[in-house]
């Protein structure tokens, strides 16, 4: 039976919104009591990681980042891999070659229960959204853009809440020896795009860019080699 007109076929917008249709996807803009909920979070721009809640966090960052205290910050060099355009920048990578037949591998996920708390109005949303939705030309998020653009966002050069995971693996079979994971501060190195990363790793002979990166580039694709093996194996990691 008829319920409403979307608008005439092969207009953008109407097309687009017969998908959200079809697939029963809730993208309605997010309402005043929403963003009222967060608005603390926008009351000082740009946001800063709380030093008290920082002393709580293992601390990623650098020794020599402004705010991080004396005798913290374990220096990883962490970097995100994205589509050119990409805004909301959920994970990021560290490898490190430690030199003593380990290499230390880290998946750095935005921390946003930090900021979302159970029962909330935004909790019940994103519950109801369950995913970010992407197009071709437009995305619909997931979360408020304060907290999917912005503050949960893990920006090169930005303090950020995150949790993470760091795997010490074996160089030569990448068997798992040694895992940690729980909640950390970090600060992201580099915001690369693909093409940007590949280009780096296919010619890190003549790249200029910092050694650290180009090794740790270089670290991905022998960990990558040695996926198929560990897959028969009775350990499975996916990268």
């Amino acid at each position: 039976h008829y319920v409403r007109s979307l608008g005439p076929v092969g207009d953008l917008d109407t097309e687009t919104q017969t998908i959200l249709h079809e697939y029963n996807l809730g993208v309605r803009a997010f309402t005043q009591t929403i963003l009222d909920e967060l608005s603390p979070l926008s009351q000082v721009r740009p946001w800063r990681a709380d030093p008290e809640e920082c002393l709580k966090r293992r601390d990623l960052r650098s020794p020599s980042d402004p705010g991080v205290q004396a005798g913290r910050g374990e220096d990883f060099l962490i970097f995100s891999i994205d589509p050119p355009s990409c805004e909301d920048v959920d994970d990021a990578l560290s490898v490190r070659m430690l030199g003593n037949g380990r290499i230390q591998l880290g998946v750095h996920i935005a921390d946003v229960t930090h900021f979302v708390k159970p029962g909330s109005f935004v909790d019940l949303e994103a519950r109801r959204r369950t995913t970010s939705v992407y197009m071709a030309d437009r995305r619909f998020d997931m979360l408020p853009g304060i907290l999917s653009g912005d503050i949960c966002s893990l920006w090169s050069g930005r303090d950020r809440y995150a949790v993470s995971v760091i795997w010490e693996l074996d160089a030569s079979t990448c068997e798992v020896l040694d895992v940690w994971y729980g909640r950390t501060v970090i600060r992201s190195r580099y915001k690369m795009a693909y093409e940007n990363a590949e280009k780096i790793h296919n010619q890190f002979q003549k790249c200029t860019a910092a050694k650290k990166l180009v090794d740790a580039l270089g670290g991905i694709p022998a960990i990558h080699q040695m996926m198929p093996e560990l897959k028969n194996s009775s350990t499975e990691c996916n990268l």
